[in-house]
C-alpha cells in the first residue's frame, strides 16, 4: 500500500485488502450520512469497525454531550451498559457494535473463562455508551474492568477503554490477556491454504498443490477441521453463511517432449470464496 495512502488513513499493507477496505467504509459512511440527514443517527447502532477513525467519532460524541450538559470536556469519562441505555441528565447515549473479545467469554452479562474448547476470539455483544461525569462514573465501576479497545488484533494502537462488568477478581483478567479489538472487515480476514492432493490424468496420478484462498465476513472458522473439494456442493462448515463462489483454475504446462504422457504439468488451482 503507498504511503500516501497510509497517510490518510492507516489500513491494511496489503493494496487489494486496503481498497476494498476503503469501498466497505465508503459504503457504511453513506448510510451514515443519510442517517444524520434524517437526523436519526442515534436511534441507530454504530459500527466502530466500519468508521475510519472511531476513536474522532467519539470523540465528536464527547464534545456533544459537553455541549448539551454545559460541562467541561475533561470531566467526562466514558460509560457502558448492556441493560438499555446508559441515562444521566443531558447525556447522548449511542449503541455501538463490530467489537471482538480476546482472552475470555463474556456471558450473562459479564467477563467468563472461555471453554477449553471455544475460539480464541469471540464477538462482542452491542451495548450502549454515553459519556458521563466523572464522579458519577466512579461509583459504577467498582465491579467493573476497564479493557482497551484496540484497533486490530495486532493491539499496537488503542481506540478508547470500555468499562465491562466482570467479578471482584480484576488480576484474572488482566492475566489471561483480555481486550477488545475492531472487528475486522471481509478483505482482512484473508486467510491461504496449501493441501496436496491427486490428480488422475490418463491413469497417471499427478501430485499438485492446492492453494485455496478466501475472504471470510463476520465469521471465526478453522481451515484445519474444514475440508474442501472442487465442487459447488462442498461439505465444508462454512456453509453458515450465503456464499458465492468465484473459481479460478489456471493449468501450466511444460512440454519438453511432443509426446502428451511425457508432458511434465503443474497445476495452479486458485479457489476465491466472496461471502455476504
Amino acid at each position: 500500500t503507498p504511503q500516501t495512502w497510509q497517510d490518510r488513513w492507516e489500513g491494511p499493507t496489503d493494496s487489494m485488502q486496503y481498497l476494498r477496505a476503503v469501498i466497505s467504509k465508503g459504503k457504511a459512511m453513506q448510510q451514515i450520512a443519510t442517517s444524520i440527514k434524517d437526523r436519526d443517527i442515534f436511534s441507530q447502532t454504530i459500527n466502530l469497525s466500519d468508521l475510519f477513525r472511531p476513536d474522532t467519532f467519539l470523540n465528536a460524541l464527547r464534545q456533544q454531550t459537553a455541549r448539551e450538559t454545559k460541562q467541561p470536556m475533561d470531566t467526562l469519562i466514558l460509560n457502558t451498559s448492556w441493560s438499555g441505555e446508559v441515562k444521566h441528565g443531558k447525556n447522548v447515549s449511542i449503541k455501538i457494535s463490530g467489537l471482538q473479545l480476546e482472552g475470555c467469554s463474556f456471558d450473562n452479562g459479564r467477563l467468563s473463562e472461555s471453554a477449553p474448547d471455544s475460539p480464541s476470539v469471540t464477538a462482542f455483544p452491542s451495548c450502549y455508551i454515553a459519556w458521563i461525569p466523572r464522579d458519577v462514573g466512579q461509583q459504577e465501576t467498582r465491579e467493573t474492568i476497564s479493557l482497551p479497545v484496540y484497533f486490530s488484533a495486532t493491539r499496537d494502537k488503542i481506540v478508547t477503554r470500555l468499562n465491562v462488568p466482570c467479578s471482584s477478581d480484576k488480576d484474572k483478567w488482566l492475566q489471561c490477556g483480555a481486550a477488545l479489538f475492531l472487528k475486522n472487515i471481509g478483505s482482512q480476514l484473508l486467510f491461504v491454504c496449501t493441501k496436496s492432493s491427486t490428480v488422475d490424468m490418463d491413469s497417471n496420478s499427478l501430485e499438485v498443490n492446492k492453494r485455496y484462498r478466501f475472504d471470510k465476513k463476520d465469521t471465526t472458522t478453522s481451515i484445519d477441521s474444514n475440508e474442501s473439494n472442487d465442487h459447488d456442493n462442498n461439505d465444508d462448515y462454512l456453509l453458515l453463511m450465503d456464499k458465492r463462489y468465484r473459481f479460478d483454475k489456471r493449468y501450466r504446462y511444460d512440454k519438453k517432449r511432443s509426446n502428451f504422457d511425457g508432458i511434465n504439468k503443474r497445476y495452479r488451482f486458485d479457489k476465491r470464496y466472496r461471502f455476504d
